[in-house]
């Protein structure tokens, strides 16, 4: 999250404080494109490796659907497709564009007015100062959530990974 603050504090200062101040940015596996986990934080809650024994789902998704950092986490439009499907659930497919409809659909209206309440402030722009990314290469990580019959959406999905770099 630190990455993405730091991208809008650099949209609030001039370019001249930035050229006095900032040599370089160095962001450590920065999430600049948003992360397909923060789908399942929002539809069913983040609770990956922790038994539903020791927690209920439903309660952590309702906690964290108050949090905005985790819509600011989700993957952006300008990465994907459009017409590129990240969740699958028995009556729909859903795109980056349908962020809104998963969310009216997942029983939480109100998370498309919240979205509306970030348009464009986590577009990928130029800071206007040399970045410097690191990241891992070669990690699982999770590309796609598919939710059974009726499992979206109180259950954990099934998730699908792929290897992938950093940018």
């Amino acid at each position: 999250m630190g990455n993405l603050y730091l991208l809008q504090f650099f949209k609030t200062v001039s370019s001249s404080w930035k050229k006095q101040y900032i040599k370089r940015y160095i962001a450590i596996s920065g999430v600049f494109g948003g992360s397909v986990k923060s789908i399942r934080a929002l539809v069913s809650g983040e609770i990956e490796s922790i038994p539903r024994v020791f927690v209920d789902p439903d309660e952590v998704r309702s906690f964290q659907r108050t949090f905005q950092s985790i819509y600011w986490l989700l993957p952006k439009k300008q990465l994907w497709g459009k017409h590129e499907e990240i969740v699958f659930t028995p009556e729909r497919n859903y795109t980056v564009y349908d962020f809104g409809k998963l969310l009216e659909d997942a029983g939480f209206p109100i998370g498309k007015d919240i979205l509306k309440t970030l348009e464009g402030t986590t577009d990928i722009k130029d800071p206007g100062v040399d970045v410097y990314c690191i990241h891992g290469s070669n990690i699982e990580t999770a590309s796609q959530f598919r939710w059974g019959p009726k499992r979206f959406p109180d259950y954990q999905p099934n998730k699908l990974t792929e290897k992938v770099t950093g940018p």
